[in-house]
């Protein structure tokens, strides 16, 4: 139901903030978040905080990007390797990354 975002490019570095509120989706698979400014370089990680967000909730996640413009969350549990996030119906999130480009 929103969803807003802002960026700073100094040179070829990216940081890039922002919110969404998603509600009544009937969303599947994994979770990105696409249409960032500039494909990033390579990988890169930045930070987020979801609130009632009902799958995957024993994870805490991050947001990487690589190669591409879009962001993931990626999370681990105790003990487990990096699994992307599953896509959830109703949450909201606010997060930032920071990340080269190519040019």
């Amino acid at each position: 139901s929103a969803q807003t975002g802002e960026f700073v490019k100094i040179g070829r570095l990216v940081f890039a903030q922002f919110y969404y509120h998603m509600t009544s989706s009937s969303s599947s698979g994994n979770f990105r978040i696409s249409g960032l400014p500039f494909a990033a370089h390579q990988y890169s990680a930045g930070s987020i905080m979801t609130h009632s967000l009902s799958l995957n909730t024993n994870r805490w996640y991050v947001t990487h990007t690589s190669g591409n413009s879009y962001i993931y969350l990626y999370g681990s549990e105790n003990g487990a390797g990096w699994e992307t996030a599953t896509a959830d119906n109703t949450h909201r999130a606010l997060g930032s990354i920071s990340y080269y480009t190519t040019s």
